[in-house]
């Protein structure tokens, strides 16, 4: 299978705990607001993202808000956020995440989180409040793609702490 047709397949079953968030105002001044998803996400690669050379690459699975890979699409991150109607819909969706995600451990991020390899891609899922954030990596290494776990939690930070 080519990258980029493993890449527009892996988001079918990785970005199933933020897409399934709903959009509705959150109730007090800590959750966050409808209509916000997009600015929890990174627009484009930071001055201080570790991969200077990836680029917006949208195009390559519509389940995530944000994509971006090398121009040889040899390292690729997808990021995403929803927003639940309450802090505890967001705690059962991350619950629920946690729950099919293959061998999850945690992560220090956010209220909770945690980090795990499904299949070929590095998958860290974090919640704050009423929020999920996620952000999904892989690299080629050779002629298989595999999981890249420390680009999945240095970008979930960088999109944590910078947008959040």
């Amino acid at each position: 299978m080519k990258r980029r047709e493993y890449v527009v397949a892996m988001g079918c079953g990785t970005a199933t705990a933020v897409a399934g968030c709903t959009d509705v105002i959150g109730g007090d001044d800590e959750e966050y607001e409808v209509g916000n998803e997009e600015s929890l996400v990174p627009d484009m690669v930071g001055s201080d993202w570790d991969d200077q050379d990836l680029e917006t690459a949208n195009d390559f699975n519509p389940d995530f808000l944000r994509g971006f890979a090398t121009p040889e699409e040899d390292i690729i991150v997808l990021m995403d956020a929803g927003i639940e109607e309450t802090v505890d819909d967001a705690e059962n969706e991350f619950e629920s995440a946690e729950a099919t995600a293959r061998g999850p451990s945690e992560y220090p991020l956010a209220d909770e989180a945690f980090i795990s390899d499904d299949g070929e891609v590095a998958r860290c899922v974090f919640r704050e409040s009423n929020a999920l954030g996620e952000a999904v990596a892989a690299r080629e290494s050779g002629l298989e793609v595999q999981p890249d776990r420390p680009r999945a939690t240095n970008y979930a930070e960088i999109m944590y702490s910078e947008e959040w």
